[in-house]
């Protein structure tokens, strides 16, 4: 009887036996069969993109948003009721968490992964010049519906010893921004929370990490270009960048997905910019 000979391990002699072991080992690293996700801000944007990065690699979802249309239209995609399910609320409301919750673990009956996603940006103006109802909603929807995501399913997570959260700050959180005094404080107070949330839980197997994304091509991005009419404003936007462009939400969600993988199990509260190379500068 022949028996064939196994590949050889030496690269030299065999360099496709590394290439495949090393695509193999990623490919088992990044696949997330069996876990259960919430995901909020999922209509549209990054957060559409998360979900949908998060469901090809096997996570089932519970999609938040506040408009049920497009989350439905999103579930359906991702394969029905087995797969994905929906809830609406303001993320800023205890109750909302409350509901998200107990929907997540009825349907799937675990929570393994929280992305933070859902927030707003507010107006732009200068610090002083900011309505008092402006700074408040920001904070409501960036700030406090963080950290009540993280208390709703941190004591979940806590239950099973292992879970991963991934909160959506900004390379605001990590620089200040002319006009935007509201936004930019919220994404930094987002990234004391992920910080935080790390040092306490990471003995008890929970990853807590922070992205910190550029401008990117969304919506949020549109409805923000929009307020200017100068014709040549994208283009000096893109320019700030030693990529020379502004990022597409599928690189956002990429990186969501490695963090939430076994690739990254000794991560626990970095706040990673990804940003064209704007933080290098």
């Amino acid at each position: 009887m022949l028996i064939a000979a196994a590949p050889s391990r030496n690269f030299a002699a065999n360099p496709a036996w590394h290439t495949w072991t090393l695509e193999s080992n990623l490919m088992g690293m990044l696949m997330l069969d069996g876990k259960v996700a919430i995901v909020t801000g999922a209509g549209r944007g990054l957060g559409r993109a998360i979900a949908v990065a998060l469901a090809e690699q096997g996570a089932r979802l519970m999609l938040h948003g506040r408009s049920p249309a497009p989350l439905e239209e999103l579930a359906r995609e991702l394969g029905g009721k087995d797969e994905a399910a929906v809830v609406t609320g303001d993320v800023g409301d205890e109750a909302t968490w409350g509901k998200m919750t107990r929907a997540t673990l009825d349907r799937f009956g675990r929570i393994d992964i929280l992305i933070n996603n859902a927030g707003i940006m507010g107006g732009g103006a200068a610090l002083a010049d900011i309505p008092v109802s402006e700074f408040d909603a920001v904070m409501r929807a960036n700030v406090r519906g963080t950290w009540l995501g993280m208390a709703h399913c941190v004591p979940h997570m806590l239950q099973r010893g292992e879970g991963c959260i991934v909160n959506l700050s900004s390379i605001h959180g990590l620089h200040g921004n002319a006009g935007q005094a509201a936004y930019s404080a919220s994404k930094h107070a987002v990234i004391g929370l992920t910080k935080t949330g790390a040092i306490e839980y990471a003995r008890h197997g929970i990853r807590v990490n922070a992205v910190c994304p550029a401008a990117h091509e969304t919506e949020m991005f549109a409805d923000f270009r929009a307020r200017f009419t100068d014709e040549q404003w994208a283009e000096r936007i893109a320019a700030k960048y030693p990529v020379g462009r502004v990022g597409k939400p599928e690189e956002v969600a990429a990186l969501v997905v490695f963090l939430c993988s076994g690739g990254a199990s000794n991560l626990h509260g970095l706040a990673i910019p990804i940003d064209g190379g704007y933080a290098a500068q």
